[in-house]
């Protein structure tokens, strides 16, 4: 497999390449065909880029290395081993070595299942600096105060794995379902000194004015509400932003954080310095076999994208074939 086929790793690829997904199979530590054999329905295809007899398939993902900047160390579970992904994944050139999907993980079991991430002191600090602003200094936030920063976030309330976490916190179940989360202390349905307004269907949408404050937008629909009596405390939403880096969603923490106004702002990013991985492919099937693979134009960049030369953070891909 070659180094930037970090796709290889996901049950999508394997089931459009292989035309099953194997019993038991694993993606980023998780099992997610437990029961049998998944058979696909439309035979198997092919993954133009590979097919290049002269060079490797390029990384279509170049962006900046934020690992190292959000996570200290992984302390690993009774079943796996845990490294830091900080100080392993870089390789000499300064091109972090890509981990999966980040719908999925880190490689392995570097940070999904039993184990747990330690944040770096300046993740933290952004974090709690985003809760405060937020919270207004108290020690939880109301459900005002959560679908603010939702809003900021998403745009509106009622989606996102954020949204889905804050809910299960604040409604007493935890994240884990299990109800050991601090919020879970916070929600009394029978205190009537907790009674808080519900931020109900439809009652907070909207985005970000220029100054990064919330705005909402009363009349937009929203598809879900949050617990009239809930509160969200700073180890939950810690542990939202720890779930969301475990499952490999660094970027999106980012924009979390930036749209918060609350940056990594500690240790700058250092100068190419970037991770880059293959996420995007062209697949061809049914009557199209390779060698009616004409062309195929890749993008290349070594510096974090978007940048002057690269509008996204992926790259395109494109082919010619020959159509019958």
């Amino acid at each position: 497999m070659h180094p930037n086929d970090i796709t290889l790793l996901t049950a999508a690829v394997r089931l459009l390449e292989d035309g099953f997904i194997p019993k038991a199979f694993e993606e980023g530590g998780i099992i997610v065909n437990p029961k049998k054999e998944k058979a696909g329905k439309f035979g198997t295809f092919t993954d133009i880029s590979s097919h290049c007899e002269e060079r490797s398939p390029p990384p279509t993902m170049v962006v900046q290395e934020l690992i190292s900047r959000l996570i200290l160390e992984t302390n690993p579970g009774p079943d796996s081993g845990g490294s830091s992904p900080g100080s392993e994944n870089n390789t000499s050139d300064g091109v972090a070595s890509p981990d999966p999907d980040p719908s999925t993980s880190l490689a392995g079991d570097e940070v999904t299942g039993t184990n747990e991430v330690t944040l770096t002191e300046e993740a933290t600090s952004s974090l709690k600096r985003m809760f405060d602003r937020y919270s207004q200094a108290k020690v939880y936030m109301s459900p005002e105060d959560v679908g603010e920063w939702l809003v900021t976030i998403n745009g509106v309330v009622g989606r996102g794995s954020e949204f889905r976490a804050a809910v299960a916190c604040m409604s007493g179940g935890g994240r884990s379902g299990d109800g050991s989360n601090t919020s879970a202390n916070l929600y009394e349905s029978n205190d009537p000194g907790l009674k808080i307004d519900t931020v109900e269907e439809g009652s907070m949408s909207g985005g970000v004015d220029g100054e990064g404050s919330a705005v909402a937008d009363l009349g937009t629909p929203a598809p879900a509400a949050l617990p009239s009596n809930g509160r969200l405390a700073w180890e939950d939403f810690e542990g939202i932003y720890k779930d969301e880096i475990k499952a490999g969603k660094f970027w999106g923490v980012q924009h979390d954080l930036n749209a918060c106004g609350c940056p990594l702002q500690d240790s700058p990013q250092r100068e190419g310095e970037v991770f880059s991985g293959r996420y995007d492919r062209i697949y061809i099937g049914g009557g199209l076999q390779p060698p009616d693979i004409l062309a195929v134009r890749d993008s290349v960049c070594d510096r974090a994208c978007p940048n002057d030369e690269q509008g996204s953070d992926h790259l395109p891909v494109g082919v010619v074939v020959r159509i019958y």
